[in-house]
């Protein structure tokens, strides 16, 4: 009975030693690997960059539309406000004679009217300016119309927006266009509206670019409807 005891005990010991040893070399072969093999690096870096050129492609054709997007919510915003001024009947400083006669008067001074006087009064109407001229194509620009030639002249404009929150976007075709301009105004109280100082085209459209992708959006003015779309 001890003899089985005393064998049972060796062999037990000597399986703990076994399994020991087997752990001990899987411990060493384990740490004998200090990194990465060259071809795994590789992989991994060209992953990496396949991954991070995906994302940095999608981002900026996104921020460029976004862009374009902001673009056309600009310039409609503009053309409405010319509208929303023609229907209210807001009224704006302008020279009466002198050497800047039926020219607006910013400050509402008669010095600005250069031997005339400044007068508040109601203007034959509201308008936008638009060009598709390089140098002004990312221009807006709000004018009264006080002389009632149904375009913009100046010393008439009141402000001037851009159309675009950076410099890649501009406007690169109008429709209906007389020598690259399209003025749009809004004659109160209706308004009625007039292209170009005409009412023979029933829609205008404004086009803008991108100039980085090319894209374009439009912005379009119902001259029955009053309706002004950004699509």
């Amino acid at each position: 009975m001890r003899i089985s005891e005393t064998t049972d005990k060796r062999q037990k010991k000597k399986r703990s030693l076994e399994a020991a040893g087997g752990l001990s070399s899987v411990i060493c072969r384990l740490s004998s690997r200090k990194g990465f093999t060259m071809i795994e690096m590789l992989i991994s870096l060209s992953i990496f960059a396949v991954v991070t050129a995906f994302v940095t492609a999608n981002f900026r054709a996104g921020r460029q539309s976004d862009e374009l997007r902001q673009s056309t919510q600009l310039l409609a915003t503009a053309i409405r406000r010319a509208q929303t001024m023609a229907l209210t009947g807001q009224t704006v400083p302008y020279c009466q004679g002198g050497t800047n006669d039926m020219k607006v008067c910013p400050n509402g001074t008669n010095p600005e009217c250069g031997g005339g006087t400044c007068v508040r009064d109601l203007p034959k109407g509201y308008g936008i300016h638009l060009t598709t001229v390089a140098a002004t194509a990312a221009k807006a620009v709000l004018f009264a119309d006080i002389d009632g030639d149904k375009a913009y002249d100046a010393g008439e404009e009141i402000r001037t927006d851009t159309v675009s929150p950076g410099v890649f976007v501009s406007v690169t075709n109008l429709d209906p266009v007389a020598a690259n301009v399209l003025d749009v105004v809004f004659v109160p109280p209706q308004p009625k509206i007039w292209f170009n100082g005409s009412t023979a085209s029933a829609v205008a459209r404004v086009t803008l670019m991108h100039k980085t992708t090319g894209l374009t959006k439009t912005v379009s003015i119902n001259q029955i409807t009053g309706q002004i779309n950004a699509d």
